[in-house]
């Protein structure tokens, strides 16, 4: 199986950016110079490319994470800064705020009608931010759950 064949079958299986894809195939033990042809082939036949990966991941993930998060994990994932900016551009603050209070209302749920006590409010806090949710959507859920 040459590289290409081998880029082929590891796109039919899952999603990958061209950092990734490259770096299986030096695993695989493909030269340096096959891996990037093989990258650069599948991506003009429009099989791979950071760009729909990142549509495609934020589109997938954004109704349980932050933006701040999918930033760091397109970042991790090997997508440079500007291509995660613009997969994150559709991406509006009232769509975050709508997911985040969604995942505090199904995660916690108020103790008694007075709402929720300052514990569970710094509960929630934490749980959103690892999420990569700001401050100023994470305040604004708080300040709606608690009425």
């Amino acid at each position: 199986m040459n590289a290409l064949e081998y880029a082929l079958t590891l796109l039919s299986r899952s999603d990958k950016t061209e950092r990734k894809l490259y770096e299986a195939l030096l695993k695989k033990g493909f030269s340096e110079e096959e891996s990037a042809d093989a990258v650069e082939r599948v991506k003009d036949y429009g099989y791979a490319g950071d760009e729909a990966f990142s549509r495609r991941y934020v589109e997938f993930n954004s109704d349980r994470k932050g933006r701040k998060r999918l930033e760091a994990d397109l970042r991790l994932k090997g997508v440079s800064e500007e291509v995660a900016a613009e997969a994150l551009g559709n991406l509006s603050e009232e769509d975050e705020f709508e997911t985040a209070l969604n995942l505090a209302r199904k995660k916690f749920s108020p103790s008694d009608e007075n709402g929720f006590p300052r514990e569970e409010k710094a509960k929630i806090y934490r749980f959103l931010a690892y999420r990569g949710f700001g401050q100023g959507v994470i305040r604004r859920v708080l300040e709606e759950i608690g009425e």
